[in-house]
Formats: C-alpha cells, sequence, structure tokens
C-alpha cells in the first residue's frame, strides 16, 4: 500500500480508493514493482480517469505516443513500455469496473483491445527486426513472379471469444500464404521462409512473455496450432486447411469455433474467415460429436478438477460446461444452420434460441451461467459472481446438461458435489436411473 499525505483536493479520490480497496484488491496490481504504482496512482488522481471511460480508440492513442520515440533495435525498453501501457490500461478498465461505470460485457472487451494491441505491437517491432536482418520473405513458382509474404495471428480461447479476463493468457496460432517453389527472403542475408517464420513466432512469443522492469506481458500458449507443440511454430493457411479437413479431432475443431484473426492485412484475414468456416459447417454426425464432447470433459475434469463449487470455470455445471454446449451445438448443427456460428458463446446461446435448437428459457439459464465479473485467479469465485448465487447457477446449468444428448448428460457432471451428495453419489453408481430430484 502506498501512504499518500492527502489534501483536500485529493479527499474524494483517496476515498474512492479506499472504498474500493483499489490497491489491495481484485485489480491485478498488487504484484507491480513500487515505481508502476506511482504511475498507476497517477492515473487514480487524474481527473480524466474517472471522466472519460477506457476505449480501443484512447488505448490505441496512449500506445503511440508510448512507443513512438522507442527504436526497434532496443527491444527491453519497447516491452517495458507495452507493459507500462498495459498495467496503466488494465488499472483504468478495473476502475471502471468497480466503480460499475463500464458495462460488465464491455469489461472483456477492453481487455481483448489491450491484449489486442499489444500483440499487433510485438508483431511489428518482431517483423520489423527480422526483415531488417534476413529481407522481405518472398514466394512463388518463378523469379518473375515473386510476391511477398503474408503473416497473421489468430487468437483463440478467451481472447478469441472476446472473453479476456484480468489474468488471462493468450492462445496463439501464426498463419502465413507462402507457397510455391521458392520461397525465400530477398536480403543481404536470405532466409528460407520456414526458417523465417520459425524465427518471427519465437521473437514474438519472446517479446510478449520475457521479463522487463515493469514485469511481464502474457503468458502464451501455442498448442493449439495443428500437431500442437510437435508442429511448425507457424503454419500456411494451405497446410491449416488441410489439417483441419482431413486430420484434426473432434477437440480442435471445438477450440476453432473461438478462433479470430486479431493481426493480419484484411484480404488475408478473410481467406483465414473463409477457411474456418469450411470447416465448422462441414456436416457431421451428433452422436460422435457428443461422445467426443464428453471425452473431452472427462479429460479436462481428470486434470483440472470440477468438485469445488467456487471454482467457477471447472467445477461441473460451471463455465466450462457452458462453453463446451456452445461449440457442441455450433459443430452439430452448423451445417444445416450456419447462421449459429460465433467466437462468443452468449451470442452462441442466442443464436442458438433463435434458430430454434436451443429452448429459449435454457438458453437464458445458460447466459446467466458466463455472466461472472473477469477476476484475478487468485481471488474468491464468490465475490465476483453476478445475478444470483453460483451453487444454484451451476444446478440449472447441470439440469440443462442433462437434458442433452446421453453423451453429453452423462461426461463427469455426474460427480459434482453441486446438489446433495447423495444425489451425486447415486448418479455414479446408478447412471441410468432417474435423475436426482436436486438437479430437477
Amino acid at each position: 500500500m502506498i501512504i499518500v499525505a492527502v489534501t483536500p483536493a485529493l479527499d474524494p479520490l483517496i476515498a474512492c480508493a479506499r472504498e474500493f480497496s483499489v490497491f489491495d484488491a481484485g485489480v491485478m496490481v498488487v504484484d507491480v514493482p513500487l515505481t508502476l504504482r506511482v504511475k498507476l496512482l497517477d492515473e487514480l488522481i487524474d481527473a480524466n480517469a474517472f471522466d472519460e471511460l477506457p476505449s480501443r480508440a484512447r488505448f490505441t492513442r496512449e500506445l503511440a505516443a508510448r512507443t513512438e520515440r522507442l527504436r526497434p533495435d532496443d527491444p527491453e525498453r519497447e516491452v517495458e513500455a507495452l507493459r507500462v501501457f498495459q498495467r496503466v490500461a488494465t488499472f483504468s478498465v478495473a476502475l471502471a469496473d468497480l466503480t460499475q461505470r463500464l458495462p460488465l460485457m464491455q469489461v472483456s472487451d477492453r481487455l481483448t483491445d489491450i491484449a489486442e494491441l499489444i500483440v499487433q505491437c510485438c508483431m511489428d517491432l518482431a517483423w520489423q527486426q527480422m526483415t531488417q536482418a534476413y529481407g522481405t520473405p518472398y514466394c512463388g513458382d518463378e523469379e518473375a513472379t515473386l510476391r511477398p509474404v503474408t503473416v497473421a495471428v489468430a487468437g483463440y480461447g478467451k481472447l478469441g471469444g472476446l472473453e479476456l479476463g484480468y489474468a488471462s493468457d493468450l492462445d496463439l496460432v501464426f498463419l502465413h500464404d507462402s507457397s510455391g517453389n521458392i520461397q525465400t527472403t530477398k536480403g543481404d542475408r536470405p532466409l528460407d521462409n520456414g526458417v523465417f517464420f520459425l524465427r518471427l513466432g519465437q521473437r514474438i512469443v519472446h517479446l510478449l512473455t520475457m521479463h522487463s522492469a515493469a514485469g511481464r506481458l502474457y503468458e502464451v500458449d501455442m498448442r493449439l496450432r495443428p500437431t500442437g507443440n510437435k508442429g511448425p511454430v507457424a503454419v500456411s493457411l494451405e497446410s491449416f486447411a488441410r489439417y483441419h479437413a482431413s486430420e484434426a479431432w473432434t477437440w480442435e475443431h471445438m477450440a476453432l469455433t473461438r478462433a479470430r484473426v486479431i493481426s493480419s492485412s484484411p484480404a488475408f484475414r478473410q481467406k483465414i474467415e473463409l477457411v474456418i468456416r469450411e470447416v465448422l459447417i462441414r456436416p457431421r454426425d451428433a452422436a460422435t460429436v457428443a461422445t467426443d464432447v464428453a471425452d473431452m470433459r472427462r479429460a479436462v475434469a481428470l486434470e483440472k478438477g470440477e468438485d469445488d463449487i467456487w471454482d467457477l470455470k471447472y467445477a461441473a455445471g460451471g463455465m466450462v460446461d457452458i462453453d463446451f454446449i456452445a461449440q457442441y451445438l455450433q459443430l452439430v448443427y452448423a451445417a444445416e444452420k450456419p447462421d449459429i456460428l460465433n467466437v462468443a458463446t452468449l451470442q452462441v446461446l442466442d443464436n442458438a434460441a433463435r434458430l430454434g435448437v436451443l429452448p429459449a428459457a435454457s438458453a437464458e439459464i445458460l447466459r446467466g451461467g458466463t455472466i461472472f465479473r473477469p477476476m484475478p485467479a487468485d481471488q474468491p469465485a464468490r465475490q465476483h459472481a453476478v445475478g444470483g448465487d453460483a451453487d444454484a447457477k451451476s444446478r440449472q446449468v447441470l439440469r440443462i446438461s442433462l437434458s442433452m444428448p446421453r453423451e453429453i448428460s452423462e461426461y463427469s457432471i455426474c460427480r459434482s458435489q453441486i446438489g446433495c451428495s447423495a444425489c451425486a453419489r447415486r448418479m455414479v453408481s446408478e447412471p441410468t436411473s432417474e435423475r436426482p430430484m436436486c438437479l430437477m
């Protein structure tokens, strides 16, 4: 906690800081260096912090102001500037959140904006460094018709679904459109495009995860790329399409429902979105998808657990179950009703209800189960549930899950402590028995 000499002019602001425990509660600022806390305090005593709501346009201006004078050959200074920007911008979102001036659904939008701007900045910096060293990558079948290569970044998970929280990591996949007999850079030190993309991707991840004086930007997960950690860091769109058409598992298509291009040229973005859409609207056997989704949920339960009813993400009947239901609905019905597709779970539920594949009442219950404030991982979940008791919400989600195909209804949710433990034990030992009243 920073001790400040209180003057009459600061009384309202300091009182506000005390009321919402800005420096000691769930705003994710308690682990920052003292010098950065001073910058955050400057934000708090700035009248504009209360007058102007956080927005992508504001963040864009602030990021440009912090980075415009930095040199690309000094990545540590660049990352430090990005980290300060991230903390200050996140603080402004948290302040608007805690003072209830920013609608709940816009909190994740703004946190996602911050992450996208930082990823774009790291990509631009890495590209500039790589092309200065090795030249721009070109591709084609003949020297006379070579074209420059385009690179894109796709976000998955919470980043792709516009649901980023204060402590979320980033699920990223790097794509490029290099093809042809000739794939190399044009420069004094030419490099095969495959090697160029490998180093480019590694450099972007390094910038995002390296430690600076102001801390680290994000944790980055690259495991959702084709063939996971065994595959190349960056894959061609052609290989990406081929993999998802013939080799990908159902769980990878589940993840693909939340894939969204966050950095690319407009033309390449359109090509990527078309490939993703073609994969998702492919006809699928509903029973097979249900079995695969159930298997995936069991695997998650074994790894993360599901018995803590205050673990709003992984508890049986929690947010993972809702996400899986939305992903199941998309994979099963997108061939017939492509308008169901959306990266955001809430919008999928709305689409499913509007298209008649999910009862409106069930959609409303599921919507309520997804509305929890973004929060640090170490904060008690019960403090952040919105619109009712988390136990009741989870029971309602379980009830909807039990009305889904048999494979969906039986996957691990029966082992929850939600409801009465006697009924939970009965459902495990007698899976064909009548549903317990506590889950009705």
